[in-house]
């Protein structure tokens, strides 16, 4: 009686070839995987670091900010950036508007 197809071992030999290298491979993955995880870990870890390290610079000390009302700011106050343009002119180093009734009060270093 002839056989057309080989016995099975003959198949399961050069499978287990394919198998064990598709294993590595696999293997080879999931440590490639893991490692990817830790840099990523690590960049996070060192990101934190610098961001911790920035806030911990020394603070300087502010003077007392002295304010004035502005003579000659005219109507309501809407815009801040109006307020402080006219304080300027006055020789003030800057102007908000301030309260219920907007007045625009100007600012400086005493």
């Amino acid at each position: 009686m002839v056989t057309l197809f080989p016995p099975l071992y003959l198949y399961y030999r050069c499978f287990s070839h394919l198998i064990a290298s598709f294993k590595d491979i696999r293997k080879q993955y999931i440590v490639e995987k893991r490692m990817i995880k830790m840099e990523r870990k690590t960049f996070g870890l060192l990101f934190l670091l610098i961001v911790f390290a920035s806030q911990m610079r020394i603070q300087q000390v502010e003077g007392r900010v002295c304010i004035s009302q502005s003579h000659r700011y005219r109507g309501p106050c809407v815009l801040d950036h109006n307020c402080a343009i006219i304080c300027r002119n006055e020789g003030f180093s800057g102007g908000d508007c301030i309260g219920w009734r907007r007045r625009c009060f100007c600012t400086k270093l005493c």
